[in-house]
């Protein structure tokens, strides 16, 4: 159930940044456009660098536990730590797994107060369903982190490539 809930969150995130559309409600990133910029250069995934192909990604960390194809053909790829997603051979995002914290230390089951306390109070805000969607963005890197919580538990982190900036 744990995998499924991932991968949908997952293809939530790149659906964002492909279409800006989920079933019955138009979500945009163009929020992002006037936040105020941080650094989030300790955000890489767990890759050397967030500028991967999938071939990239899989000489880097070897083969997934979980190898996925989303509709439209991007593709999904699971390791116990993290999982990415790419669209045109290209990773356009990641997501910890449970038990592995983001580059400034937040994991999934943290309060919000912790996201703050680490990333500080830059972010933007945003709902979907019962969720409220806390973010930071790096214009330089392209990268949007997303820290999505319920009841004020951090439930998924996301990490979102992006070429709004440019």
């Amino acid at each position: 159930m744990k995998k499924i809930i991932v991968i949908v969150v997952m293809l939530i995130s790149s659906a964002l940044i492909l279409s800006g559309c989920t079933s019955n409600k138009v979500l945009t990133l163009d929020h992002y456009k006037d936040a105020q910029s941080i650094n989030l250069s300790s955000e890489t995934g767990g890759l050397s660098s967030l500028d991967r192909t999938e071939k990239e990604v899989r000489e880097e960390r070897g083969e997934p536990n979980v190898n996925g194809s989303m509709q439209g053909g991007g593709k999904v790829l699971e390791y116990n730590d993290y999982q990415y997603t790419f669209a045109k051979d290209k990773l356009t995002g990641f997501s910890t797994k449970e038990g592995q914290a983001t580059g400034k230390g937040v994991k999934i089951g943290d309060g919000k107060s912790r996201v703050e306390e680490l990333y500080g109070e830059q972010f933007t805000e945003s709902k979907l369903d019962d969720m409220l969607i806390i973010g930071y963005a790096d214009k330089e890197r392209g990268l949007i982190l997303e820290f999505a919580l319920r009841d004020g538990v951090v439930v998924q982190t996301i990490g979102l490539r992006t070429e709004m900036f440019k």
